[in-house]
């Protein structure tokens, strides 16, 4: 209401007090230019009064001087006398006339007192004497005594003499008092001489015109009119006046005298505003009436602000039933109302849709989209609580890193989507195993997260553990479609391992790298030797790049015997790694991981070209050829140009086709079972030749291999170990020893290490056997001199 208030006041009055500068500057500014032409008036009036009464005596100096000459001839010195006496006292202005000689001596004065003449006289004689001109000369100023003279000489040649006017300025003087008084008592007129010294004024105080330094330049500035400007006067007071210049005379002209009138410019302003005295009246009444309407208007319109204030408040605290009920008839209150009722229920709408979208984004901030559970942001803050309520009630949780193995093939071989599916089941298996007070967590991808609060020993850490592997191991049918997915779980413990969260994940992850390391299906709990392992790793990875490049590399080869003939039937080409200062690293050490990184598909193509210059080496050397089985890594099938790699490679190394046999797993097989079938046909037209290796560990039927062009089906070691004695393994032996016989494939068992094994397989109808018992694998020269010379 104050606001609405004076801003109504600013309006209103602000104008008036403009109005009535406006109106005092102009009727200022009007006053000021009558009263200077007035003054201007007075100054060259004055002015033509002086200039007539020099002139005037002038005229009379000139008429004495011829009357002088005459009687000067005449010896009539009384008479001369007379005249003089007579002209000073005729004319007030004139204090007496002298004759004087070439040296200023007196020889008829009109003041018989007056012997001599002045120094200041002398000192005009002394140049004007010299003069050959015959003019009147008038002489500056000249005080004496409190009196102010001017001299008119006038030269008579004819007799060297000179005669002499003194004029007093009293007439003057008197001239400027008059002026005082007949135009305005304020006002004041100087008479000043070149040397800005007052000679003449109409108030007797003043002695120096000290403002008047440069008075062409205040003239050429000035604002009113000619010869008319404003100044500073003796104390300082701004006045405004005009000035003329009396008339340069005679010989030496004199008199150069300025003539100056001035009037206080506040004088003026006095008088304005005693003409603008109603004005200021009727602007007080108008502002009066003014601060009445708009006191009665703001409290009317800040009594309606205010109700729509109230409600606005309600609805800003959250009470949109809130609504503004008010009589004003204002059509612009009216449209506020209903603009503000109106906003408050699409207000009430807005906030409930926010509400919605709030807790959707928070679910999406902390929950995996796909399967529902906590996702990396809300297990790290689960893992923080879970730090600080252990801490508090001194109590120990375990920290579960899961890991799915070899999860990349199926989303490689049978699209995302279908990944995505399997995930979901393996999440709704977990849960089953897990209690409430749980934190299952997706992580991303196929990694997990478990938080198992509130342990009361180690035993039951691996009850869940174990739960978890048999829960996903189990086969999963997604539209026909079986999959068997395995897991390695790595396990840290609070507060045994680490008591942060960065150290109790990293310890974890390091666990289930250790346990996917050890086989499939498998959970390890985090030491402090595995961290030396993690380490390890990370130093192979760096050396992993550096070793083809060095040449660290060597192919092995392991004999495959017809157990029968006992006879060399084809050998299986394996990599060694020659480490230069860890020595000899076994495949299983470094191939996964050199998959993992990416060089899986160098280090086979390294390998395959390998073997092939051998084979070479070896058929040119005059040795029998057997089959050179090659491992193929699923990346490498993979590969879209792998057929024409795999050409390029025998055309650059001069191996023969026949000679190769190239071995694909499994379960590498039925990943990509459509690709794979295409693939394989492409390289078995080459003459190639194809082999199972690891058959019976994955999921392939029979009309999967009546479909697959295969020559060869390899029985896993896993198979081999526990026979005779293993009566299962025996039963799916004879199996797959049948199953080859009848689709007419060749049937080998690798892994062989004793005589019992041979003999039962022998006896079964397999007699193509690899393993320790016929040969480890071995250099070149070692499998040469071995194998291909006996």
């Amino acid at each position: 209401m104050t606001k609405l208030f004076f801003a109504g006041v600013f309006i209103s009055v602000v104008p008036l007090f403009i109005y009535q500068y406006i109106s005092f500057e102009q009727s200022s500014k009007t006053l000021q230019l009558t009263y200077a032409k007035e003054l201007k008036h007075k100054t060259e009036l004055t002015t033509l009064l002086i200039n007539q009464a020099i002139s005037h005596r002038s005229s009379d100096l000139n008429i004495i001087a011829g009357g002088v000459g005459e009687l000067l001839s005449l010896k009539n010195y009384k008479t001369i006398e007379k005249q003089f006496n007579n002209l000073a006292l005729n004319k007030n202005d004139v204090n007496s006339l002298t004759l004087l000689d070439k040296e200023a001596r007196v020889l008829i004065a009109s003041d018989k007192s007056r012997k001599n003449i002045s120094s200041e006289v002398r000192n005009i004689l002394t140049t004007y004497k010299s003069s050959a001109i015959n003019e009147v000369y008038l002489s500056e100023l000249v005080t004496n005594n409190d009196e102010a003279y001017i001299y008119m000489i006038k030269k008579m040649i004819d007799y060297d003499y000179f005669l002499v006017i003194e004029i007093n300025i009293k007439n003057i003087d008197l001239l400027l008092s008059n002026f005082d008084d007949e135009v305005n008592g304020d006002k004041a007129i100087y008479i000043i001489d070149k040397n800005n010294n007052i000679i003449i004024s109409s108030d007797k105080t003043k002695k120096i015109m000290a403002s008047f330094t440069d008075i062409d330049k205040l003239n050429s500035q000035n604002e009113l009119d000619d010869r008319i400007f404003h100044f500073k006067d003796f104390e300082n007071e701004d006045v405004i006046a005009s000035y003329d210049e009396i008339s340069k005379f005679g010989f030496s002209e004199a008199l150069g005298w300025k003539i100056i009138a001035s009037i206080p410019i506040s004088v003026i302003n006095k008088d304005v505003s005693k003409s603008l005295a109603i004005n200021k009246k009727v602007s007080i009444l108008i502002v009066i009436i003014t601060f009445l309407i708009l006191t009665l208007l703001s409290r009317n319109i800040v009594k309606s602000i205010q109700k729509v204030v109230d409600v606005a408040n309600k609805i800003s605290s959250g009470d949109y039933s809130a609504r503004v009920e008010d009589k004003n008839t204002t059509t612009e209150f009216n449209t506020l109302l209903i603009a503000l009722n109106s906003m408050a229920d699409k207000i009430q709408n807005r906030t409930n849709k926010l509400e919605e979208q709030k807790l959707l984004l928070e679910n999406l901030a902390h929950y995996d989209t796909l399967t529902q559970i906590p996702n990396r942001v809300l297990f790290k803050d689960r893992i923080e609580q879970a730090i600080a309520k252990a801490k508090r009630h001194k109590n120990k949780f375990a920290l579960f890193y899961i890991d799915l193995d070899e999860f990349k093939h199926i989303n490689d071989s049978f699209g995302h989507d279908m990944g995505d599916e399997i995930l979901k089941v393996i999440v709704l298996r977990i849960n089953t195993v897990l209690r409430k007070e749980d934190t299952f967590a997706r992580l991303g991808g196929d990694e997990f997260t478990i938080i198992l609060e509130e342990l009361q020993d180690i035993n039951s850490i691996t009850v869940i553990a174990d739960k978890i592997i048999d829960t996903i191991k189990k086969p999963i049918d997604i539209n026909g479609n079986v999959f068997k997915v395995s897991t390695s779980i790595g396990i840290s413990i609070y507060p045994k391992d680490a008591t942060d969260k960065s150290n109790l994940i990293k310890y974890s992850d390091i666990a289930m790298y250790k346990a996917k390391s050890m086989g499939k299906d498998n959970y390890q709990f985090y030491s402090e030797d595995m961290s030396n392992y993690s380490y390890n790793r990370i130093k192979m990875k760096q050396s992993l790049d550096f070793a083809l490049e060095n040449n660290e590399f060597e192919v092995y080869y392991q004999p495959q015997i017809n157990a029968k003939t006992n006879e060399l039937s084809g050998m299986e080409a394996l990599i060694r790694w020659n480490h230069p200062e860890d020595g000899y690293i076994a495949p299983l050490d470094f191939l996964p991981l050199a998959e993992e990184i990416g060089m899986i598909i160098e280090i086979d193509q390294w390998v395959m070209k390998t073997a092939m210059k051998q084979m070479l080496i070896w058929n040119e050397q005059g040795y029998n050829p057997v089959i050179l089985s090659l491992n193929l890594s699923i990346k490498h099938l993979q590969h879209e140009n792998f057929v024409s790699m795999l050409k390029s490679n025998l055309e650059e190394t001069g191996c023969k086709p026949e000679w190769i046999e190239l071995e694909v797993t499994e379960s590498h097989i039925m990943s990509n079972y459509e690709e794979s079938i295409a693939k394989l046909k492409e390289i078995n037209k080459l003459g190639i030749r194809i082999s199972m290796d690891d058959f019976g560990t994955g999921y392939s039927s029979l009309s999967h291999l009546k479909l697959l062009p295969i020559d060869k089906l390899k029985i896993d070691k896993s198979f081999v170990n526990d026979i005779p004695e293993d009566e299962e393994d025996v039963a799916i032996i004879k199996a797959i020893i049948a199953l080859c016989k009848s689709l007419d494939l060749t049937v080998l068992a690798e892994g062989v290490e004793t005589d019992k094994q041979s003999g039962f397989l022998v006896e079964n109808g397999c007699s193509y056997i690899q393993g320790y018992l016929y040969g480890k694998p071995q250099s070149n020269k070692d499998f040469e001199r071995n194998f291909l010379k006996s």
